[in-house]
């Protein structure tokens, strides 16, 4: 397999995985998540990487992710190779979310194009209840398959005790109570509300600390003064990003697992960590939450300030809930999103690629 992905990142070692990366780009040093002029200048650098590649080299499947089929799906026809779109987002939805490009002609060319792709390609992987019914709206006859977009790391990482307290004092947080959010910084996440339920949050438990995980690009300094200015500075932490490994272990540190999303409809990839780090969450009441929670395994809100802080006081006031909802939420997570499964679904739709019957059996979601 080759992989061909930007300039930016850290290579991994996976067996019969080849990394290769487009030129390097001095100016460009940070792709926020979403659209963003930086990606169109990328995706124009995969274009012609991919097709060089295509032409030197023997491929059975190009395997596309997000926008990358715009091009992917062409070059499948031009190449005769088959193709698997790996649907994350509906993309023409994206352009509103992130506010780029947030323009009717923009939209509806968006709109023709991801259709086209799914009325093209060989098979689609989504990630979520809502993108499976608009891929069968669309495209009723492509062939589909939900896999989960489960934070893999999450359940191949054993948190040890003595790693949970290191990091306590590495911060200064040793005796505080945390409220943890791991996640990026973008506008759809909700921090801003977050912030307005700090205080609300903290006239009621005086030592709570909200910390914020995954800032990039000097998202961390904004959001201090942010917080100075709304005067929740004292009970606020902004920290960078780190690896998905040791996410694992500010979750374990955590009495509470928040994710305030406002908007959007695709599960976020932090609630399957969250799942399977057997603490309590508080999200909010929105399509991309409840297609996975429900008010067994997490406290379910209304995105407002005043709701998003009673779900936070009403967890830690009363720790037998939050025990009982850590507790459902480990055992979903188990049930229902192993590693075993997510590598059967995997190798399913490639079998089906190749023509093979598709006899292992699939965990799917429970409806809610």
């Amino acid at each position: 397999m080759d992989l061909l992905t930007y300039h930016l990142g850290k290579d991994v070692s996976f067996p019969n995985v080849r990394i290769l990366r487009v030129r390097n780009i001095g100016f460009i040093k940070h792709v926020r998540v979403g659209p963003s002029r930086a990606k169109i200048l990328l995706d124009v650098l995969l274009i012609f990487k991919a097709f060089w590649m295509l032409l030197w080299n023997h491929y059975e499947v190009i395997h596309s992710h997000e926008e990358a089929a715009f091009f992917s799906a062409p070059l499948a026809m031009i190449f005769s190779k088959r193709h698997v779109y790996d649907m994350h987002s509906v993309l023409s939805r994206q352009l509103g979310n992130f506010n780029f490009g947030n323009h009717p002609v923009f939209i509806k060319i968006f709109e023709l194009m991801e259709k086209w792709v799914l009325r093209t390609c060989d098979a689609v992987i989504t990630v979520a209840s809502d993108l499976e019914e608009y891929v069968h709206k669309v495209s009723p006859d492509v062939r589909e398959i939900k896999i989960e977009n489960i934070a893999l790391q999450a359940y191949q990482t054993s948190v040890r005790e003595e790693a949970v307290e290191a990091l306590k004092q590495k911060i200064n947080l040793d005796g505080k109570i945390l409220v943890v959010y791991t996640g990026n910084y973008e506008r759809y996440q909700g921090l801003e509300m977050v912030l307005k339920s700090a205080r609300l949050v903290r006239e009621q438990i005086p030592s709570v600390v909200f910390l914020f995980v995954g800032a990039k690009h000097k998202q961390a300094w904004h959001w201090t003064r942010k917080a100075q200015e709304m005067g929740v500075d004292n009970c606020t932490l902004f920290l960078d990003a780190v690896s998905p490994e040791e996410s694992m272990v500010y979750l374990a540190c955590a009495e509470v697992l928040i994710s305030p999303r406002i908007s959007g409809s695709t599960t976020p990839l932090k609630v399957y960590s969250y799942l399977h780090a057997g603490k309590p969450i508080v999200a909010t009441r929105i399509s991309a939450h409840m297609q996975v929670l429900d008010t067994n395994i997490a406290y379910l809100v209304e995105p407002t300030e005043e709701a998003f802080a009673e779900g936070i006081t009403t967890i830690l006031r009363h720790p037998e809930i939050g025990e009982c909802l850590g507790r459902n939420a480990h055992d979903f997570a188990r049930d229902n999103f192993s590693y075993e499964s997510y590598r059967a679904k995997v190798d399913r739709i490639y079998r089906y690629l190749d023509g093979y019957p598709e006899t292992e059996p699939v965990v799917n979601i429970p409806e809610n």
